[in-house]
């Protein structure tokens, strides 16, 4: 197993960067700092430093009254842009300053290219992997923990903490932040540099986000040349503090992950296709933990589907063209949406109440025009549609929500050609497991 580049024993735990002097500078003029830093989680993640500084008080006021991005300056090299978050003068006390970077953070010498990048994962699901085995104060831990992403050029392996359930436990209890995995980056042939690194990440980390049904990153990178530290990276990623939303892979579903790992890794090179995964992953996930509440959701989702039916539909298969892609109907669009992947257009049967509104209709709508129905009730805010609306019921509208999020995780993963099992949140088995079952195309 991986040894992991930081620990955590509680969540929320500050990660220390470095202690002693540093500076910070506005381009022309600098102050002294002696204090410390550290990487901390709640309110506001990123690296925050801290310090006092005997310098002249006029000096000190100049430089942090700045409206730019300040540098913090260690041994001569940029730490990264931060900005003052309090200055507190105290008669002839040094004063005390407290800053925080703005997103980009990198200690020691970021210009130095390496064999090796390892890094730690907050707050991603508990997944099974391949077995491994770790030696620690004295015990001998067997997990199946592995993970492991490759396509021509690198070779990414990610391991579950031998602490896992103790640690998963920790944060459903309290809350926020913890690290869970650790992992390590590697090119199949020569080094790779700070930003190569930071390249890999982008599209790792959007890849991570879409299993975990969450926002997550590979964080504190750490890259290393035959076991010595050249840089280390604190830089601020997106990660969602814990929440408890589902997610399509199910806990022992890692067969085809590398697939398409590949298959992302190929759009990614093109810059239309690499938008198009950033937009409509973050619709997804944004629609997945029901920012806006259920209603707010349901928009986001179906904007999704709408730019999945276009990317897919039209662009790529072009099974529709012209004018007569625009001109067909919300609820057209996600039938040859759900055409195109093989997916049913019924509403499934353990969504009672959805059927039972789609049923109350004139037409007896199927799934597509029944979340299409409520979507224009949500988005139209005449006041005949608010008194539709009203009176739907909340189950059926919160259904509705987790009905087009089905239809999103499942057309993702059939573009990314997954052929394995996964969690079908519209199957309302009893059991986790029950509800574990073949992708419709397989």
């Amino acid at each position: 197993m991986i040894e992991p580049p930081f620990d955590m024993t509680q969540p929320n735990e500050k990660i220390p960067i470095y202690e002693g002097v540093f500076a910070l500078s506005d381009g022309s003029s600098q102050i002294d700092i002696s204090g410390y830093i550290y990487f901390n989680w709640l309110p506001n993640s990123g690296a925050h430093f801290e310090g006092f500084s005997k310098e002249n008080r006029l000096l000190i006021d100049s430089i942090c009254a700045t409206t730019e991005n300040l540098d913090l300056i260690i041994d001569g090299l940029i730490f990264g842009k931060v900005f003052i978050t309090n200055v507190n003068f105290r008669n002839n006390d040094p004063t005390k300053i407290k800053g925080i970077a703005t997103r980009h953070a990198t200690l020691l010498d970021k210009s130095k290219n390496v064999d090796t990048v390892k890094f730690a994962i907050p707050n991603l699901r508990e997944i099974n992997g391949d077995p491994t085995t770790r030696f620690f104060n004295g015990i001998t831990y067997r997990r199946l923990s592995r993970i492991s992403l490759e396509n021509d050029k690198y070779v990414i392996i990610i391991d579950k903490s031998i602490h896992f359930e103790t640690l998963s436990k920790k944060l459903h209890d309290e809350g926020g932040f913890i690290l869970l995995y650790e992992g390590e980056l590697k090119k199949k042939k020569g080094v790779i540099s700070h930003q190569e690194s930071r390249d890999v990440f982008e599209c790792l980390n959007l890849f991570l986000t879409f299993i975990n049904g969450r926002r997550t990153s590979g964080l504190f990178l750490l890259g290393t040349t035959n076991d010595e530290i050249c840089w280390q990276d604190f830089s601020n990623e997106f990660v969602d503090i814990h929440n408890n939303s589902i997610s399509w892979i199910s806990k022992d579903s890692i067969r085809d992950l590398n697939h398409c790992w590949r298959k992302l890794n190929n759009f990614w090179l093109r810059q239309n296709d690499k938008d198009f995964f950033t937009t409509v992953i973050n619709w997804y996930i944004e629609a997945n933990k029901k920012s806006g509440l259920t209603l707010g959701a349901i928009i986001l989702a179906q904007t999704a589907l709408e730019l999945l039916y276009n990317w897919l539909v039209v662009e790529n298969k072009k099974l529709i063209i012209g004018n007569d892609s625009k001109d067909i109907t919300a609820s057209n669009k996600i039938r040859l949406l759900l055409s195109t992947i093989q997916v049913d257009y019924s509403i499934p049967k353990s969504f009672v109440a959805l059927q039972h509104f789609a049923n109350s209709t004139t037409n007896k709508l199927d799934g597509p025009e029944v979340v299409t129905e409520i979507r224009n009730a949500i988005v139209h805010s005449q006041e005949e549609k608010r008194k539709k609306l009203n009176r739907i019921d909340k189950v059926a509208i919160s259904q509705a929500l987790n009905l087009c999020i089905w239809y999103i995780e499942l057309s993702l993963l059939n573009i990314l050609e997954y052929k394995g099992s996964y969690f079908n949140r519209c199957a309302g088995q009893k059991f986790h497991f029950d509800n574990e079952e073949k992708v419709p195309w397989k």
